[in-house]
């Protein structure tokens, strides 16, 4: 299965309002119009968060890729986690680190070490977050969320709690069911926080 690919680069703007396009993807043009409204609330300053949840194979990765791909105007930060690195620290975060070129290169050259407590590690990211919407609005994409190290998992939800009133769009990609301790963790710490939240679930 392809992951989403890491970047942090402002797409050309081709439409009017920032949406991502509406040409046909079978099966799944319900869970576009949903990814398309969210983007629309973000363009007004509707921070939202979007959980997209689904057993292996269901197409979670291909609906990111497709909603992403057509996404316009937005930075895009992503990241794809793995299994082998659920326990390497700040992993996730060293990913979108790595994907970020351009202006916002020079975030890369502070990012989080093995050193950094999540509560740091989580202002980093703030302030990322910060910085690139100052040109415009922000997604950030996270999948296979199941599979995010615990240290990122806290720093994302630190910066998350305090995310109001910006024009940011979280996507989280989940497989179901999973039962398992470690990512009740990780949800836990993603879910604790006042934006708007939705979950898409593919059958």
């Amino acid at each position: 299965m392809d992951s989403v690919p890491p970047r942090a680069t402002a797409a050309a703007d081709n439409t009017a309002d920032g949406r991502s396009g509406r040409a046909a993807f079978v099966g799944r043009s319900a869970e576009l119009d949903h990814l398309n409204s969210c983007a629309e609330r973000v363009l007004v300053g509707r921070a939202q968060i979007v959980w997209v949840e689904g057993a292996a194979g269901m197409g979670k990765t291909a609906l990111l890729n497709r909603f992403v791909t057509g996404l316009t105007g937005f930075t895009v930060l992503a990241a794809h986690c793995d299994p082998t690195e659920s326990s390497l620290g700040y992993g996730l975060l060293d990913q979108l680190a790595s994907g970020i070129d351009g202006p916002l290169a020079q975030w890369t050259q502070n990012r989080p070490t093995q050193h950094t407590t999540p509560v740091a590690a989580g202002g980093w990211l703030l302030d990322l977050l910060a910085e690139s919407s100052g040109t415009g609005p922000v997604a950030l994409v996270v999948d296979d969320t199941q599979w995010a190290d615990r240290l990122s998992a806290q720093a994302l939800g630190f910066a998350l709690r305090r995310v109001t009133g910006d024009r940011l769009l979280v996507l989280l990609a989940l497989r179901v069911p999973a039962a398992d301790s470690d990512v009740a963790a990780i949800t836990g710490h993603l879910s604790r926080n006042r934006i708007e939240t939705t979950t898409l679930s593919l059958a």
